[in-house]
């Protein structure tokens, strides 16, 4: 993402930019060589605009009041409403043959209220918002919104290219910028994606070393929205981000992004449960219909609390099974990061717990990472079979829509799955065999998908 810093700017004004123009340093070949040198898509970051802009002279445009923020002082400017689509056609129809692949708006609560002509005519503020991502739709650039006010946010619901908006703050090391499981309630609700800020996976950036690289790993995985690292060149840990992706870089979400649960709000899960939010995933069952997968992150819990309390009723959609234990036992969860729950053979009774029955709980383990902050991702699974799924080994959302396209246990005793990703690409699953009529010894293996990225296989 190329931020401000490598445009034309004013730093003591929020770093707003004059064009969006490179500097001819480090780039002296221009944005092209270095999209073609990366083999990667530039994702055009729109901060604040000068209020002396170079646009001036083409474009009519409209000045903010000056603000003093302490970090940047300054008046800032925009295009004004009905002139906006076409500045923004013209804008990236250029970035476009530059290497642009995407577009980020920062900002926009600046935009809403610094500026009196779109305070005094919303429908102003509107018109400049729909010309912007009117021109992505048509460039085919997907938009990211940060720093949106609710208002914003709603005026979004209008336009498809809007695809996700940021939900935390900046990012600091060792920070509670995870805390996003609120704001992603209105988000998903609209059809959006909460973004979580980037962050460091590696080695000491010049704010500090990352304390939670895995925590916050998981939140941006399970937000639905892009998972944004931000080390310095060749300082990425590859382990942070494999749990979020497969092999050729599709990131593994769930159905529906991650939100607070209600039963934080209104009874159910006590204090000792700490910051929890449960993201689903729908599998074609077969048979059976849309099979329920769920994930769900407890951040500074109490160990435990979570599986002691959680009941499918606080989930959405609510727990049901389509196929009923004659046990009375319907849910497996199950902890990432349980060794037991990866080793073949091993005992399903030290992997897997029971929902809503504390006595039949196994042991909790070790904390699978180094992570300074407490956290525990317990992940849920239907009984539908003889077999019963756990998931793609280690991965943040174990069973994904973007991994697992149909999961049928009409088949005896076995489990059909059919899997999509890299061409080649080696896939370790793990699943319980049910011997005894409810628990049995966990069972995992690896599978080469086929040179299409596809296989169908049968687990028993």
């Amino acid at each position: 993402m190329l931020d401000a810093y490598w445009m034309y700017n004013t730093r003591a004004n929020g770093n707003c930019k004059m064009n969006d123009s490179a500097w001819p340093l480090p780039f002296p070949r221009g944005l092209r060589s270095l999209a073609d040198a990366t083999g990667l898509p530039l994702i055009l970051y729109n901060g604040p605009q000068c209020g002396n802009s170079t646009y001036a002279a083409q474009w009519p445009l409209v000045e903010s009041l000056y603000w003093d923020q302490g970090w940047g002082a300054g008046v800032l400017s925009a295009v004004a409403g009905p002139s906006s689509r076409a500045f923004y056609d013209g804008l990236f129809a250029d970035l476009g043959t530059q290497g642009m692949g995407s577009f980020t708006q920062d900002f926009l609560d600046f935009q809403s209220l610094l500026f009196p002509a779109f305070l005094q005519d919303a429908a102003g503020n509107a018109a400049w918002m729909s010309g912007q991502a009117d021109a992505a739709l048509a460039a085919g650039f997907a938009t990211q919104y940060c720093m949106a006010l609710p208002s914003d946010i709603l005026e979004s619901s209008r336009h498809p290219a809007v695809t996700n908006a940021r939900a935390s703050n900046d990012y600091g090391v060792g920070g509670d910028n995870w805390r996003i499981a609120g704001s992603s309630l209105l988000l998903s609700a609209l059809g959006m994606r909460a973004s979580k800020d980037n962050f460091a996976t590696g080695a000491a950036t010049d704010r500090g070393q990352e304390t939670s690289p895995f925590l916050t790993a998981a939140v941006c995985a399970l937000s639905g929205g892009p998972v944004g690292f931000s080390d310095e060149i060749f300082k990425t840990n590859p382990a942070v981000l494999w749990p979020t992706t497969t092999a050729n870089g599709t990131l593994l979400h769930a159905s529906r992004p991650a939100t607070a649960l209600d039963a934080q709000f209104f009874g159910g899960l006590p204090l000792s449960s700490g910051d929890v939010r449960a993201a689903h995933s729908a599998i074609d069952g077969g048979g059976l219909g849309p099979l329920m997968f769920y994930a769900v992150l407890a951040v500074d819990a109490a160990p435990g609390a979570v599986r002691e309390h959680l009941t499918g009723a606080d989930l959405w959609p609510r727990a049901t099974n389509p196929v009923p234990d004659p046990n009375g036992v319907n849910w497996f969860m199950w902890q990432w990061g349980n060794p037991a729950c990866y080793t073949d053979g091993a005992d399903a009774e030290d992997c897997v717990s029971i929902l809503g029955d504390p006595a039949a709980n196994t042991p909790l383990p070790a904390p699978p990472t180094a992570d300074k902050h407490a956290w525990e991702l317990w992940l849920l699974t239907p009984l539908h079979g003889g077999s019963t799924l756990l998931g793609e080994v280690g991965k943040f959302v174990a069973v994904s829509p973007d991994r697992f396209k149909r999961v049928d246990s009409s088949a005896g005793n076995g489990l059909v799955v059919s899997l999509v990703g890299a061409p080649n690409e080696n896939v370790s699953i793990a699943w319980v065999a049910r011997s005894d009529g409810l628990l049995g010894s966990v069972r995992a293996a690896s599978y080469t998908l086929g040179d299409d990225g596809t296989l169908t296989t049968l687990l028993h």
